[in-house]
Formats: structure tokens, sequence, C-alpha cells
């Protein structure tokens, strides 16, 4: 008996598998195959369509087909093809049966790709690849100032990922052979306020009667200052600079302990703003200079916070608008 006859007999005995994939149209039968149409090293020639479906089966498996990777935002991910992908039979019967000039000809292998597959493994990656942008900001934790740098948001290309992913898979169906690295695009999202955008915060510690001034992680400068007498004492919580004034003029407030005072100081040394003052969102309280340097270090003021003349005028340029002002007891 001749190998070729052999192995036609071994094939027919897996009609059984290639009906689990043939379609319904295997049943009613082509009769032999016309062509030396070959499938990996089998020649399909003269054989009933079961016995040819059996061997496309065999020869042209799927289940060997490398696995794909994928790359996207730094991190990998491994796609198992042949969890992707079906072997199409009836395809690859068509092209063996299709009248051809030739005197022999190869077929390649032909397979569905199973979309919801492709789009399951793209939503996968999107989890792991897409998040929000966050501001850079600053906090206070045990007394202490801290700042969190700002976050990039991340979001995958969802259309263009499933479609690299398919053309991959297409490449690798005929020819078995590994694809370069898939590199999946992704969008940045730029957060309002970067870390060279936060700018400078202050932190009043009241128990200490302290001001320091941070650019993030650097203490700028550290000044005593007068807080709140308990009557009047100076508010706790995040405020933040809302005004400057170069040249601070005093107006009586008409509360009960400006009582004896004028309704109206000028600017200058003694008034009772000092030479600067910065304004804080929190209703008449600011934090400015002093003549009453005796004061630095003690509860004397209504609430605000004095620093000494000759300090406030150093303070006062590297202190824009807008920085944040956390005070802590």
């Amino acid at each position: 008996m001749s190998k070729s006859i052999f192995r036609a007999l071994v094939l027919a005995f897996a009609v059984c598998a290639c009906m689990a994939v043939a379609s319904p149209a295997l049943a009613a039968g082509r009769g032999v195959v016309p062509n030396h149409a070959y499938v990996g090293s089998v020649d399909l020639y003269g054989m009933e369509e079961t016995a040819a479906a059996a061997a496309i089966s065999q020869e042209a498996s799927v289940t060997s087909l490398p696995k794909i990777r994928a790359i996207a935002a730094g991190a990998y991910f491994t796609l198992d093809t042949p969890k992707y992908v079906r072997l199409n039979v009836e395809a690859m019967l068509d092209r063996a049966y299709a009248p051809s000039t030739e005197a022999s000809f190869t077929v390649p292998r032909m397979a569905n790709i199973t979309t919801p597959s492709v789009v399951a493994f793209v939503d996968r990656v999107a989890k792991k690849v897409n998040r929000r942008s966050a501001n850079a900001f600053y906090y206070v934790r045990h007394g202490r100032m801290h700042w969190r740098p700002a976050v990039y948001g991340r979001g995958l290309y969802m259309t263009e990922s499933r479609g690299r992913v398919m053309r991959a898979l297409r490449a690798e169906i005929p020819s078995a052979t590994a694809q370069p690295t898939v590199h999946l695009r992704y969008k940045r999202y730029t957060p309002s306020v970067t870390n060279s955008k936060l700018g400078r915060a202050i932190l009043v510690d009241l128990s200490q009667r302290k001001l320091r001034l941070y650019d993030h992680s650097k203490l700028i400068k550290k000044v005593g200052i007068a807080v709140g007498m308990p009557r009047y004492p100076t508010p706790r919580g995040k405020f933040k600079i809302i005004a400057k004034n170069p040249h601070p003029a005093w107006r009586n407030p008409g509360s009960g302990w400006a009582a004896n005072m004028p309704a109206y100081i000028p600017p200058g040394p003694t008034n009772p703003l000092g030479l600067r003052a910065l304004y804080l969102n929190a209703p008449g309280i600011r934090i400015h200079g002093t003549s009453k340097t005796w004061s630095i270090g003690t509860a004397a003021s209504h609430g605000c916070m004095r620093v000494a003349n000759s300090q406030i005028v150093k303070l006062y340029p590297l202190v824009p608008v807008g920085t944040p002002v956390f005070i802590i007891k």
C-alpha cells in the first residue's frame, strides 16, 4: 500500500473531528478534490470532502500560532492567538475545489478572528492604561507641609488599538510567523496645575507663632508672627492670598476694640497694618507688618498675623496672589 493511500485512509477516520468545524454544506459532499492543493505537506488531490476537511483541520490547526505581544504606556500585554481565531475549513475547501490552471498550489491557512474577544482584550489593556489627570497640590500632615505631584491622565485610542491587534492577527494566521510587538497608542491629558505651576504655599503654626513660606519642598522663608488674642483668635483652616497692598491704609472697622481709634490712618510705618499687607479670603484677616515688634511671638492681634516691618517687606515680593495659606493650631 502506497504512503499516499495510507495517509488518505488515516485522515478518513478523522471525519468526526472535521464535522465539528465544517459547515452543513459538507453533508451534501462535493466529490473528490480535483486539484493538487497542498495544506502543509498533505496533497488533498483525490480526497473526498470529509477527508479533505479532516486533513485541513489537522495540518492547518491554529493551536500552535505564536502569541502576540502588545505594549502600551510602558506595560506589556500578551494575547494568546489560538483563543482569538477559528480555523475556517469551509473557506480553505473552497480554495482547494476552485478551478485552477496551476499544476499544484498551496492553500493558505484561513481563519476568522473573533472580534468580541479582541474588543475584550483591548478593554483589559485600557483598564491598565487609562487614568484621570490630577492637579499638583499642597497639604499639611502632622504639622508639616507636603505636596503631591501632578498626575498626567492617559486614554487609550480604543478603535485604533483594536485595528492594530486585528492586523497583527491577520498577518500571523497564514504564515504562523511571530509578529513584532504591537504598539498601542494613547493620548495624554495635562492637569491644569502641573508641578511647575504649583507655585508657593504658606504654613502658619499658631502654637509656634511661626510663618513658613514653601516652594514645593523647599523652605523659602521663616518669620516669627503675632497671632490673634483669645478673644479675637486667628482662624484655622485653608485659605489663600486674594490681594496685596504695598502701602496699606487702615480704616476703622467700627469694632468695640477700635472705638477710641481714628477713622483713618494713612500708610506709613506706624500704621496698624505696617508697611505691607497680604489679604486672605477670610473677612478682615491679613498677614501684615507692624512696628510693635515686642508683640511678635505673642497672641496680641485681633485675628491678623503680624510680621515685623523689617520682615514683611522681604516676605511681600515672595508671595503672589493666589498663594494657599494653611493655618494650623
